[in-house]
C-alpha cells in the first residue's frame, strides 16, 4: 500500500506541476484554480497518509536521543539518511523535493525507492558507513 501512496503522490505533484503551467498562460481560469486547489489538498492529505504508516521502528527512532539536526538547511539534491518506512532504519538518500508543510520526498541510494518523510528526521550522511553495504532484501518489486 504504501508503494500505492507514493506512486499516486508522484502523479498529483505531476498534474499540480502541469495545472500551475497552465496557469501560466491563463492565470485567471476558475477550473484551473479550483483544480489546482484540490491537487493541493489531495497531495496534503496523501502527505499525511504516507506519514502516518511508519511503523512502530520509526517512532522509536524519532524518539531517541539522537543530535538534534532539525536546524540543519536541507535544500533539494542534498544527500541524507532517512528512514525507510518498511523497517524504520536509516538508508542512504538523496532529497528530491522539499515541501511547504515541512515534509520532503527522498530517493534511497540502493533501491531507487521514493518515500516523503519529515525534514526534521534526517540526518547528515555517516562518514563511517560503507556505501552499498546494506543487504538488497529491501529492493523494490
Amino acid at each position: 500500500m504504501a508503494d500505492d501512496l507514493q506512486t499516486n503522490l508522484s502523479t498529483y505533484k505531476l498534474q499540480l506541476q502541469q495545472v500551475e503551467a497552465s496557469l501560466t498562460t491563463d492565470p485567471d481560469n476558475e477550473d484551473l484554480l479550483k483544480l489546482k486547489n484540490d491537487l493541493q489538498e489531495v497531495i496534503d492529505l496523501t502527505v499525511d497518509l504516507i506519514g502516518t504508516k511508519l511503523p512502530p521502528e520509526a517512532t522509536e527512532v524519532l524518539k531517541s536521543d539522537a543530535p538534534d539536526v532539525s536546524s540543519y538547511n536541507w535544500k533539494s539534491g542534498d544527500p541524507c539518511m532517512a528512514i525507510w518506512s518498511e523497517d524504520g532504519q536509516y538508508y542512504g538518500s538523496k532529497i528530491d523535493e522539499i515541501l511547504e508543510d515541512g515534509t520532503c520526498t527522498v530517493t534511497f541510494d540502493s533501491w531507487g525507492n521514493t518515500e516523503v518523510t519529515n525534514v526534521t528526521i534526517l540526518k547528515p550522511i555517516d562518514p563511517n558507513a560503507v556505501p552499498g553495504s546494506s543487504d538488497d532484501k529491501h529492493k523494490s518489486k
